[in-house]
């Protein structure tokens, strides 16, 4: 996978300066003039662009020593470069985020699960009062249609068919693109009948699959494998950092994107090879998850001693 980012890198560079008809984006044909100038390489949008660039990055950032520096500071340095000519602001931000997450985690000790996810739950339910607090101003930037570059627009339309819709939904892929049928077609207004996706890679979901298979599908991609990173000995270390970072980063990227369970979307493939990852690298550990929740069941208990303990309670 380094080998294949490293070419994809150079590749897009020598599309932008070789052909910057091909490798800059011209003047959209869809009328959003905001794309031109933004580099894309020999990729199709410049998000998709900015997306690979920031996974370069992790790659030759983590878990990479047996490279040489040169290399590695050669290739980051191109990758960055790159990721800030794109202009995937996206990418950009998650992927700051991301790659701190990542650092943090080389300090990851497995000692320190049952802090962590204290912290995580903290942190989460924080989020839900801050929400709820700030519940109307949130509500005024949904409605702008303005807000993130004019996202909010697909997000009422999507949301409206959720309500019309809230159990099933269309079916998975029967959202978009199957001609005139297309719900899009019958919610949206405008512009929004030249969009493809819902720049939500959750929300999108949500309209094909309902709640219930969003659900599983959050418990399968995200709260499964972070129970399984946090709770594995294996994972310490550079690979566990690997993993971390890229997880954080295509989770988060969907936020504003849709990659998610996009067929096979850049973002989709390098998920599920990082889930492959994380498997293969814990494939040894017993059940780590139900370890992690076992919040009594502490390594450093002697067994034998508390069972003695236990019987001479009970006579």
């Amino acid at each position: 996978m380094r080998a294949m980012l490293g070419v994809l890198l150079t590749a897009n560079f020598l599309a932008v300066y070789g052909d910057p008809g091909l490798g800059i984006h011209p003047v959209d044909i869809m009328g959003d003039d905001g794309l031109q100038g933004d580099w894309r390489g020999i990729m199709a949008h410049k998000n998709a662009a900015g997306l690979i660039s920031v996974l370069t990055i992790f790659y030759y950032v983590f878990d990479a020593a047996k490279i040489p520096i040169w290399i590695r500071g050669g290739v980051i340095a191109g990758a960055a470069f790159f990721l800030f000519n794109s202009a995937s602001k996206t990418s950009l931000a998650v992927g700051v985020v991301a790659l701190f997450l990542g650092l943090l985690f080389t300090r990851y000790k497995h000692a320190f699960r049952v802090r962590v996810l204290t912290i995580l739950l903290g942190m989460l339910g924080m989020g839900a009062i801050l929400q709820s607090v700030y519940a109307n101003q949130l509500q005024w930037t949904l409605n702008d249609p303005g807000a993130f570059t004019g996202r909010t627009v697909i997000w009422q339309a999507m949301w409206a068919y959720h309500r019309d819709n809230p159990l099933l939904g269309s079916g998975f892929g029967s959202f978009w693109n199957i001609g005139p049928n297309s719900p899009i077609y019958h919610y949206g207004r405008g512009w929004v009948f030249n969009v493809t996706q819902a720049h939500n890679g959750y929300l999108d979901l949500l309209v094909q699959i309902g709640p219930i298979g969003l659900a599983l599908v959050i418990f399968a991609v995200a709260i499964n494998p972070l129970l399984r990173l946090l709770g594995s000995p294996q994972t310490e270390g550079q690979s566990g950092a690997l993993i971390a970072a890229t997880l954080v980063f295509c989770l988060g990227h969907n936020l504003t994107e849709t990659t998610l369970f996009d067929r096979d979307s850049i973002g989709q493939v390098f998920l599920m090879l990082t889930l492959a990852s994380l498997w293969t690298l814990t494939r040894s550990s017993a059940d780590t998850s139900r370890d992690l929740l076992a919040w009594a069941n502490r390594q450093d208990v002697d067994a034998p001693a508390l069972k003695r303990f236990s019987l001479s309670q009970r006579s």
